[in-house]
């Protein structure tokens, strides 16, 4: 079964849309504590269909607890020919940075179905990525990458413990002709 039907909202600019929406897990007002969580999972299928030119293909499953906040999120930043590369969000300085070797992304849009896998552990304050996988192929090293969690300070200030996932697509900002899409399937996400 699919995970529902994907609405898109606008996020914060043009060009940037907010799909599935924030899926809270954990109640999201203040005060509201999410259970001890070390360990997130999360596996899902997506297609990106052939018509669509993307400027990001992002991928947010975010955790905030315990005065942290953890924005573990992937994106595959194409760049305008076409080239991608994986990157991660540190949300210490609210900025994405390139995974350290550069891990090249070779999605296309009508490639068919793509099954990604990610796990990442947190602990006081950092999180590391574990593993990622696409279609089987392991893209990084276990634990090649850690990354300090945001306080509750500037960008995430005052954020309920909550848990929540969001998918996005970013267009082209120079294309504003350009219709984007993508389809979502099989999506699950496991904290422990």
């Amino acid at each position: 079964d699919s995970i529902g039907t994907c609405t898109t909202n606008s996020e914060g600019g043009p060009g940037e849309w907010n799909l599935l929406g924030e899926k809270d897990l954990c109640g999201g007002s203040l005060g509201t504590t999410c259970p001890s969580i070390s360990n997130l999972e999360y596996d899902m299928w997506f297609d990106m269909p052939t018509q669509v030119v993307y400027h990001a293909l992002e991928f947010d499953p975010d955790i905030t607890a315990g005065g942290n906040t953890y924005i573990e999120s992937l994106q595959c930043d194409f760049d305008d020919n076409g080239r991608a590369n994986w990157r991660y969000f540190n949300s210490d300085v609210n900025q994405w940075m390139d995974f350290s070797p550069t891990v090249p992304c070779t999605l296309s849009p009508g490639s068919g179905w793509h099954h990604l896998q990610i796990w990442m552990t947190m602990d006081s304050g950092t999180y590391t990525y574990q593993s990622v996988l696409l279609d089987g192929t392991e893209l990084l090293t276990s634990g090649s990458t850690t990354v300090p969690a945001c306080s509750n300070t500037g960008y995430c200030a005052n954020w309920a413990d909550r848990i929540w996932v969001e998918q996005q697509l970013d267009n082209d900002a120079a294309d504003s002709s350009s219709t984007e899409f993508a389809y979502y399937d099989l999506y699950t996400l496991t904290v422990w």
